[in-house]
This record gives structure tokens, C-alpha cells and sequence, in this order.
């Protein structure tokens, strides 16, 4: 029986590809660095802020220029991080369903931590008590270690809940972790990669993640 979703936030719950294609660019043209479109950096989302950087960067760059970009990425889009940054149409309505409905509600990103659980704060209206984020040295997703500090926040054991995201990295997320997903099309992935990733229970609008579980939750009780 699923009693609770973990959410992913980029892509997923907020539109945030605006706020972060400008905070990289202004730190890329700072250092000299050509810009990227934001078809670009939507590829490169999904596994933390130092892989945005490294993949946005020449393959020949120093070790210590990208540390230095990273560093001055982080402390640029920590300020600017909520301009243009936005709920998904449809997602603040599902999540009060969603709570309505007793289900417990977490967010697990590989952003960092702090920016996490400012946007959480801010975008959701205390709709979600938990927000979990990349903490340093520790492992991001597509690691489980993330969704584990969630699962034990919430106080359910995997078979309990349901993984929502929208990349290749949230579907092995999902995978490690030994959760069912909810596969999301509105995203930064689109849907063709997703079915090479073996997307399941895929949906085209946040209304349909109640549905979605209701649906899960008899076929279990069935069995």
C-alpha cells in the first residue's frame, strides 16, 4: 500500500531551467567560457551542480578552473535562484489532493541541499514536509543514500512508497532504491529517452499522479 511519494524537484514539481541556464551562463561568460542553450543544459541536469558544470566546460579544463566555476556557480544561483522558477501548471492542485488524501510528501534532489529546501519553502505552501538535497562528500542520486534519509524521515519502509520523477537518472534512482516510480513527461528528458530507460507508470499531467497511485494501490490489493 503506497503511503507516501518522493518527489524529484527540477523538472518535476518546478520548471527551473530558466533560473539555472542564466546563473550558468553569467558564471560561463565571466570566465571566459562559451554559453549554452537550454536544450544543452537540460541534458546535462539531473546528477548535481558539479556535473552541470563539468559538462558545460571544455573536456580539457583544469582541475582547479572547475572547482573555481563550480564555487562561483553555487554562490550565483543560491542568490538568483528563484526568478523565474515555477510550480508546474497542475502541481500545487495534485499535491493538495495528494494530502487530502493523508499521503506523506517529500522531495529528494541532487541540488544543493540549501537551495532545496529554500525552494521548497517558498514554492509549495508547507505542502511538503520533507526536502533532502546533495550534502557534501556524500552520495547523490542515482545512489540511494538520498532516498534512504527520506524513507526514514517518513517513517515508511520502501514497499510504502512511490518515486516521481522525470530523467534517466530518477528512473535508476528508483531502481536502486527498490521503489516503484511514477515516470513524468513534462520534464527536462523527453519521452523517447525515457522509454530507453524503461520507464513505467508514465503520465502526461500532475492530476494524474493521484490516479496513478489509487490504481497501484488496487492492483495490491488484489494480489
Amino acid at each position: 500500500m503506497i503511503k507516501g511519494i518522493i518527489f524529484d524537484l527540477d523538472g518535476t514539481l518546478l520548471n527551473t531551467i530558466e533560473d539555472i541556464n542564466n546563473a550558468l551562463n553569467f558564471i560561463l561568460e565571466k570566465n571566459g567560457f562559451p554559453k549554452r542553450t537550454i536544450p544543452q543544459t537540460k541534458l546535462s541536469l539531473g546528477s548535481g551542480s558539479m556535473h552541470l558544470i563539468k559538462t558545460s566546460l571544455p573536456s580539457t579544463v583544469k582541475e582547479e578552473v572547475l572547482l573555481k566555476v563550480h564555487s562561483e556557480y553555487q554562490e550565483y544561483y543560491q542568490k538568483n535562484n528563484d526568478i523565474l522558477t515555477r510550480p508546474y501548471d497542475g502541481i500545487i492542485e495534485a499535491l493538495k489532493d495528494l494530502r487530502k488524501k493523508g499521503l506523506k510528501l517529500a522531495v529528494v534532489s541532487n541540488k544543493d541541499d540549501h537551495d532545496v529546501k529554500l525552494l521548497n519553502q517558498n514554492k509549495f505552501l508547507g505542502l511538503i514536509d520533507i526536502a533532502i538535497g546533495a550534502r557534501s562528500g556524500k552520495p547523490v542520486k542515482p545512489s540511494p543514500y538520498l532516498v534512504s534519509i527520506a524513507l526514514e524521515k517518513m517513517q515508511l519502509a520502501t514497499n510504502e512508497v512511490i518515486y516521481v520523477g522525470d530523467s534517466d537518472v530518477d528512473i535508476l534512482t528508483a531502481k536502486n532504491a527498490n521503489i516503484q516510480m511514477i515516470t513524468v513527461t513534462w520534464g527536462f528528458r523527453d519521452l523517447e529517452t525515457l522509454k530507453k530507460y524503461n520507464a513505467t507508470n508514465i503520465i502526461n499531467h500532475p492530476d494524474e499522479i493521484l490516479k496513478k497511485v489509487k490504481f497501484l494501490n488496487d492492483q495490491a490489493n488484489k494480489r
